[in-house]
């Protein structure tokens, strides 16, 4: 049996993991609807969310915050200030 060796993450790894992990909550609400094909569906949904990758993420979340922007009672729930401060992480 071959063991995989174990290593630790990278500078550049751990600062993508906690910038991720810092924006997807808010991007969650700011992906976009893409069209489905009707012979894909088969049922009545016509869009699904566009899946939500490290390219794209800059894009939801602006999205996402627009949301929490427009909907103030939702804001409430959420930390204010990370809401409308972009991300103190810079990307790598």
């Amino acid at each position: 049996m071959i063991r995989r060796q174990r290593r630790s993450l990278t500078e550049s790894q751990s600062e993508r993991l906690l910038l991720v992990a810092q924006l997807r909550p808010v991007a969650e609400l700011g992906r976009a609807r893409i069209p489905v094909d009707e012979g894909e569906s088969g049922k009545r949904s016509t869009w699904k969310l566009e899946p939500l990758a490290f390219e794209t993420l800059d894009n939801a979340t602006e999205r996402g915050r627009q949301v929490l922007r427009d909907n103030h009672v939702t804001c409430e729930n959420w930390n204010r200030e990370d809401v409308r401060e972009p991300c103190s992480i810079a990307h790598s």
